[in-house]
């Protein structure tokens, strides 16, 4: 029974992990082909230009990454 209870566990596990790289990949992407656009509404931030020309390309590379590492780890189980 407890075995049972530890694989129901590492499958939601699995499935929250892949939605949350799913968005991230989504997320990253949209924002990657549609750059002239993301690029001019991280203008109309509060940064300063500079800091915004380079989150502009950091901010999805960041994402896409985060994606990235999370689709190789292994989900360890608390329980």
């Amino acid at each position: 029974m407890e075995k049972f209870k530890f694989m129901v566990w590492e499958n939601r596990l699995r499935v929250i992990s892949s939605i949350l790289i799913f968005l991230w990949v989504y997320a990253s992407l949209s924002k990657l082909l549609n750059f002239e656009q993301n690029r001019s509404q991280m203008l109309e931030q509060v940064f300063p230009v500079a800091i915004s020309e380079i989150l502009s390309w950091a901010v999805p590379l960041a994402e896409l990454g985060t994606a990235d590492y999370s689709s190789f780890q292994k989900p360890d189980c608390w329980a």
